[in-house]
């Protein structure tokens, strides 16, 4: 039996059985460790069609832009291998579960595979993010401070010793504790990482996001330094947008010096 990708509204998409994923690994020739290997061996009844295979080498390495995402929400979550060229994105996305006793994330049977337009990158990695955070209820300006600071005055937050977290605020040059990290302090509720590498590059961006009661927040670090930025729904793809553009411009760049 042959198995393909079938159209759906935003895309094509296959969803494969353990078995049915097996032989669509072993077509695409791509090497798959991890979360996203086979459970099972492949079917020797199923073969997958030309363009079913392609999306899935895309997707696992065959592409100049490559994105490994993980994103949770209670306790469900994906895991996501996402492959971009000038024309196309292929996905390969297995769901989580939290495992028993609070252990895990413990992988779920069946992988779907994905194939789409470049241009629709973007709106890709979004489907698979938690849908929350619609909207930014804190100020958008970045918090900045030193990455041992920020995690002193989170547990200061967390326990409730005002006077400790009005000195770290301080300390990092803030009148009083910002009001982004007052919120995470208070919880989370999903998160998301993206790791982002060009083929030929030895860059690597790894942006990740955690959902408070103020909305998304982006932890950026560098160095020592970590900056907490509020974001809405609307402004994480627009970080992703500025990001995947840097990184294919990047890859365009590698391939004119190679």
């Amino acid at each position: 039996m042959t198995i393909q990708l079938e159209v759906a509204p935003d895309g094509l998409r296959a969803q494969l059985t353990e078995p049915a994923w097996a032989s669509v690994v072993a077509a695409s020739s791509a090497e798959v460790s991890g979360a996203l290997a086979p459970l099972e061996p492949a079917s020797p009844d199923e073969r997958p069609d030309e363009p079913l295979a392609a999306a899935a080498a895309l997707a696992l390495g065959g592409a100049p832009v490559h994105v490994e995402l993980v994103t949770g929400e209670g306790d469900r979550g994906v895991i996501a291998q996402i492959g971009c060229d000038a024309v196309a994105t292929g996905l390969a996305v297995r769901a989580l579960v939290a495992g028993a006793d609070g252990a895990g994330p413990v992988v779920v049977p069946g992988v779907e595979v994905s194939t789409n337009q470049a241009a629709n990158v973007v709106a890709e990695i979004m489907r698979l993010f938690p849908a929350a955070g619609l909207s930014r209820h804190a100020d958008p300006s970045p918090a900045t401070m030193p990455h041992e600071l920020s995690l002193t005055l989170h547990e200061a937050i967390r326990t409730g010793d005002q006077q400790v977290a009005q000195l770290v605020a301080e300390q990092a040059g803030f009148e009083s504790p910002p009001d982004v990290l007052v919120s995470l302090a208070r919880g989370t509720t999903a998160s998301a990482t993206a790791t982002i590498r060009v083929r030929g590059s030895a860059t690597t961006v790894v942006q990740q996001w955690l959902l408070c009661d103020v909305g998304w927040v982006l932890l950026t670090i560098r160095g020592t330094q970590v900056t907490h930025t509020a974001q809405s729904r609307n402004e994480v793809a627009d970080t992703f947008v500025r990001l995947m553009t840097t990184a294919l411009g990047d890859s365009e760049a590698v391939s004119r010096r190679g």
